[in-house]
């Protein structure tokens, strides 16, 4: 099997819920696909961020891990298990930000600067998005974090229990 026949079997499958596809995506593993760890957290509340400052989002809920062992909501990162490429996505949902201000979302290894996505423009909506994706080589016992920073205001990293369209999440997946 592909990747490609993977995802279009989970597709195929429904899954609308965190628990639906974590359900798919345990199927198509058991099948022995070469489908890679695949991971989810998010915010499940309103995080407010400060002015100025590289703030580290803090994720305190998961959607999914097949690995069950990645995903580590009490320091908000991935834990990485096994070495190899990783896509990681981003995903920050904000409010509460003043009109008129920068903002930058950034991808953290190891607590250091990875990759960074930006926006200068003079002025910003006081409710938006931002996100970041990229390809990343990882080491057994590297760690993934996101960092939001707006400058001008304090802003707010959304979140949402439920609804997984109005709220700040992170995603990986193993790639090879």
């Amino acid at each position: 099997m592909t990747a490609e026949t993977d995802i279009a079997a989970i597709d195929d499958s429904g899954a609308n819920t965190a628990s639906e596809v974590r359900t798919a995506l345990t199927s198509v593993l058991a099948r022995g696909s070469d489908t890679h760890v695949v991971a989810q957290m998010y915010r499940s509340s309103s995080q407010t961020l400060s002015n100025s400052v590289d703030d580290k989002i803090d994720f305190n809920a998961e959607d999914f891990d097949t690995d069950g062992s990645i995903v580590n909501t009490g320091s908000s990162r991935f834990d990485i298990q096994d070495t190899g490429y990783y896509r990681v996505d981003g995903y920050w949902a904000w409010e509460n930000t003043t009109p008129g201000n920068a903002w930058r979302l950034t991808i953290y290894v190891n607590g250091s600067e990875s990759r960074m996505e930006r926006n200068v423009a003079s002025y910003i909506e006081a409710y938006g998005s931002a996100s970041i994706s990229a390809v990343i080589s990882l080491t057994a016992s590297d760690y993934v974090e996101l960092y939001a920073y707006t400058d001008g205001a304090s802003a707010t990293a959304r979140g949402h229990a439920s609804n997984p369209h109005t709220r700040s999440y992170m995603t990986i997946q193993r790639i090879v």
